[in-house]
């Protein structure tokens, strides 16, 4: 195989396996709420310093069916942040309520699952062109 298709493959490679881990990321996040139920949450501010600006790993409030309140810091950081005092859309587990994500393109994986989706097939037409590349120059 010619040296000039490494320039090629190797792309093509790195981003057929970065699509399949996105999309695998992707659909882990957003099977694992799929049977959350869905409530409706507030952004919180924590801290007192910079009290009116986005948080990019915001800190939300929500209540259950039966009433209880809970309170939780998202694991994930997506940027622009939520502006305090915002309403937002949570998910839940049923069976142990302070899991919850907020309903966000971000914070429930759908940005993942399109990124991969996207990378993806990019990735396989670029290694898979790029082989068929070498195999006809190598013919010659």
């Amino acid at each position: 195989m010619p040296l000039w298709m490494l320039g090629i493959l190797i792309p093509g490679g790195v981003l057929t396996l970065l699509g399949i881990a996105f999309t695998l990321i992707g659909l882990t996040m957003r099977r694992r709420s799929a049977d959350w139920i869905e409530t409706e949450g507030i952004i919180v501010k924590q801290g007192e310093i910079l009290r009116n600006f986005p948080d990019r790993r915001p800190t939300f409030a929500y209540r259950t069916k039966d009433g209880s309140e809970y309170m939780r810091t998202s694991a994930m950081s997506q940027s622009p942040g939520f502006w305090p005092d915002t309403r937002v859309r949570v998910k839940y587990n049923p069976d142990d309520p302070q899991q919850a994500v907020i309903d966000s393109p971000a914070q429930s994986g759908l940005v993942f699952l399109i990124i991969g989706v996207v990378m993806l097939p990019i990735g396989l037409i670029i290694l898979l062109g790029g082989t068929s590349l070498a195999a006809f120059f190598t013919r010659m």
